[in-house]
């Protein structure tokens, strides 16, 4: 078998090749600076004017033609052109407004608390008076301050109604007293004078 058909039978198999050394070489010389080239003066060269072609007719459109707000911008020297509808929107984009955060009324919730709580305490008279009274100043004070709203409008008649609620209960206990004692006078056993047997 010849070296050709052991190589045609097997195409992987490659004779091992001798390592070869490195060659030495020797440092190359630095090369020396060039000098800058001076630019050449060539003379400018006339434009060349545009060959004459006779105006084209226009071509009827199918559809009507719409005016275009943004135009071609006017030639050097040349006046501006109106805008057709005021200025150009911005290119940057902006952010929608942001609403006013409410104003906080914490004296018109705090008046109608004490309201609601003088209406409720009614029945003890002096507290009833009390929470009545805190209750109007400080739905006045919420009026002057953040002006006139359902808070403070709110707190006073709570107030108000915590107020003659009260008096209307001490007037009773006042009836019921006076009306009681004369009835009660009579009998020495109700009082708790003398003892029932």
């Amino acid at each position: 078998m010849n070296e050709q058909e052991f190589n045609q039978g097997n195409d992987q198999f490659q004779p091992p090749v001798a390592p070869v050394e490195p060659v030495f070489q020797a440092p190359v010389a630095p090369v020396a600076p060039v000098a800058p080239v001076e630019p050449v003066f060539q003379a400018p060269v006339a434009p060349v004017a545009p060959a004459y072609q006779p105006p084209v007719a226009p071509v009827a459109q199918a559809f009507p033609q719409v005016a275009q707000p943004y135009q071609a911008m006017p030639p050097q020297g040349a006046p501006p052109a109106p805008m057709p509808y005021g200025p150009p929107p911005s290119p940057y984009y902006s952010a929608p407004a942001v609403p006013a955060a409410p104003v906080s009324n914490s004296k018109g919730t705090a008046g109608i608390v004490m309201g609601v709580l003088s209406i409720l305490s009614c029945w003890t008279v002096l507290f009833g008076f009390v929470f009545g009274i805190i209750a109007l100043v400080l739905g006045s004070s919420s009026a002057k301050s953040v002006g006139k709203n359902g808070q403070a409008t709110g707190a006073k008649v709570c107030g108000v109604l915590g107020i003659v609620f009260t008096f209307f209960t001490l007037l009773g206990y006042v009836v019921l007293v006076l009306l009681i004692i004369p009835v009660l006078g009579d009998d020495p056993n109700i009082i708790g004078m003398q003892p029932p047997f």
